[in-house]
């Protein structure tokens, strides 16, 4: 395992068919590219899939054992970098980078005698770039999502009540005061209010903006009033940097 892992797993919908990625934010963190400049893709073919293409959680554990020997083997036989999975489509498609791709398909082929009925084709390509990680990575948009859904998390397990409605401050930032002024036009119109304004934040963007309104923290919600707030601000050359709210039960659990 590397120290720099830092493992996410969102949903990718912005792009192409939609897919869940699971994939180390920091598998290029304290090396260079030139030591890794192959790739190794293993798709594996999916029998029992949803209309959406997405498998099974029985599905998944008949594979379970294949891809972490995989992973295992890879890692120690031919100092391979696992950099994460894309699952959609009816596939999965594991990704590594390796100094020497034959030598890591190699590995795995013999790994995979051990799994004769698994369906699964190998392919190395050059890849000095990491070009296929770069593809693998959450767009804007995408990473909010997980980022929202990470705290909405946090608030269930706290014993929150998301369906509670209450105040959400939102964080901006703006290159000059002309630019927030034409945001702030335009978000009033989706029902924020400003909260604070500050012009002299530290932050690349040094025009701050708070705005806030009342929502449940149901997820459909948050994500609608994020992705706006996002979309909106990027239009106007700014930067949304997240929300913080209050913790709200319901009357019959804090009795």
């Amino acid at each position: 395992m590397n120290d720099s892992e830092r493992w996410i797993c969102f949903l990718r919908f912005e792009s192409g068919p939609p897919a869940t990625v699971v994939m180390d934010l920091g598998a290029r963190d304290g090396i260079a590219l030139s030591d890794y400049p192959e790739c190794l893709l293993a798709e594996i073919e999916l029998d029992h899939v949803d209309q959406h293409g997405f498998p099974s959680g029985e599905e998944l554990e008949r594979h379970r054992d294949l891809e972490d020997t995989l992973i295992q083997r890879l890692a120690h036989a031919a100092s391979a970098r696992f950099a994460g999975t894309v699952t959609g489509q009816g596939r999965r498609v594991h990704c590594w980078y390796c100094a020497d791709a034959a030598q890591a398909q190699a590995a795995a082929e013999e790994t995979l005698q051990q799994f004769p009925e698994a369906k699964v084709r190998l392919r190395q390509e050059a890849d000095p770039d990491w070009e296929h990680y770069r593809q693998m990575l959450p767009t804007a948009a995408e990473y909010r999502v997980y980022l929202d859904d990470r705290v909405l998390h946090q608030l269930r397990e706290m014993g929150d009540s998301l369906q509670v409605p209450r105040n959400v401050d939102h964080w901006l930032y703006f290159p000059d005061q002309e630019s927030r002024e034409q945001f702030v036009q335009r978000v009033e119109q989706h029902g924020f209010q400003v909260k604070t304004q500050r012009d002299d934040a530290e932050h690349v963007l040094p025009f701050e903006l708070v705005v806030h309104h009342t929502i449940p923290m149901e997820a459909a919600t948050v994500h609608q009033a994020t992705l706006r707030l996002l979309t909106l601000a990027e239009k106007h050359g700014g930067q949304y940097d997240g929300w913080e709210t209050s913790i709200e039960k319901a009357e019959d659990q804090e009795a």
